[in-house]
């Protein structure tokens, strides 16, 4: 249940940092809506050292793979806005009675 929980925020939160990214693009006129012509957006996954970044054009998320895999930013590329608050565990799961900490 927790881990249902916590990943559900995790999606809400991206939908609203991809819907805030988009309404930004929208009210500046020289942007073109990317649900219309996404020729401007390509997404990369680019590996340095322990760091992992997924960039799509609107948003990047790096994840440390190292000690543990965390999010350690998160940010909004039409506006430049840091969306990530916090470094701590996105889920937990629980094997065999043990709880163990995703993410943070």
């Amino acid at each position: 249940m927790i881990l249902k929980i916590k990943i559900r925020t995790l999606a809400f939160l991206m939908a609203f940092g991809i819907s805030s990214a988009l309404s930004m693009a929208q009210k500046s006129g020289d942007l073109k809506d990317w649900l219309i012509d996404n020729s401007n957006y390509t997404s990369l996954v680019i590996q340095k050292g322990n760091d992992i970044s997924l960039y799509n054009g609107l948003v990047n998320r790096t994840i440390r793979i190292a000690p543990n895999a965390a999010t350690i930013e998160f940010k909004n590329l039409t506006t430049g806005e840091s969306m990530l608050r916090s470094i701590k565990p996105e889920a937990e799961v629980s094997i065999n009675g043990k709880a163990y900490a995703v993410g943070g």
